[in-house]
């Protein structure tokens, strides 16, 4: 079998990936052997050298600039949640003081809408108690409305998404025609099923990218409030 002659470039190659892999093993090199550093040069984007120690000083700004951004985001996200948890503190307070499910439903048409900042909140209850079928969230006897979260998987889980124009009508009425974004949460246990639906006349306010960890707290939270009203 005939072997192609090894070229200059090849040699040059392989002799760039062993010095390349001999540095990473040993990266006090230049540390004990300065006077190398004023034979290393690299091309720079306009005139003259940039010197290792440029080279290593601008890696080290962009890298700080980089830790400095991500702490930024890092912070916003942490005062986010913190203001998301008083909401739910402040709300948490409001339901308890309600004497009956009317006045807990209408304590949180209210501070959903003004503590979400949201178009538009629906509520809808299954119960078997007819004392309760005459409150018009327990007007969905056919359970069409609450078969959306089969429809969507959304029967354990809250989801942010979009609605098409018949879901989105079947949930919100006439409103749903300025409403672009939805977050579903599901509600009740084995005796109730409930749901409650937030719309958004902005297309970002709810996505699926979103996080649902605070939505899923509200759910909970919500099943074990309504559950006492729903005995």
């Amino acid at each position: 079998m005939k072997t192609r002659p090894q070229t200059a470039t090849d040699t040059v190659a392989l002799t760039d990936r062993k010095v390349l892999a001999w540095l990473k093993k040993h990266p006090e090199f230049f540390r004990h052997h300065p006077s190398l550093l004023n034979h290393v040069v690299f091309p720079h984007q306009t005139k003259g050298a940039a010197s290792l120690v440029e080279r290593q000083v601008q890696h080290l700004q962009d890298e700080r600039r980089r830790l400095q951004l991500k702490i930024r985001e890092l912070a916003q996200v942490a005062r986010a949640n913190e203001q998301s948890m008083h909401k739910m503190h402040r709300l948490l307070l409001k339901l308890l003081r309600c004497k009956d499910l009317e006045a807990v439903l209408k304590t949180l048409y209210v501070s959903l809408r003004a503590q979400f900042k949201v178009s538009a909140v629906t509520i809808r209850l299954c119960s078997g108690i007819k004392a309760q079928q005459q409150l018009r969230e327990f007007s969905d006897s056919s359970g069409q409305l609450l078969g959306v979260l089969d429809d969507l998987g959304a029967s354990e889980q809250p989801i942010c998404c979009k609605l098409d124009q018949p879901r989105a009508r079947l949930l919100f009425g006439e409103q749903a025609d300025q409403l672009e974004s939805f977050a579903l949460i599901p509600l009740g246990n084995k005796k109730w099923r409930g749901l409650v639906c937030m719309g958004s006349d902005q297309t970002e306010r709810f996505s699926a990218t979103h996080g649902n960890e605070l939505l899923q707290d509200l759910g909970e939270t919500l099943t074990a409030l309504l559950n006492a009203h729903m005995a």
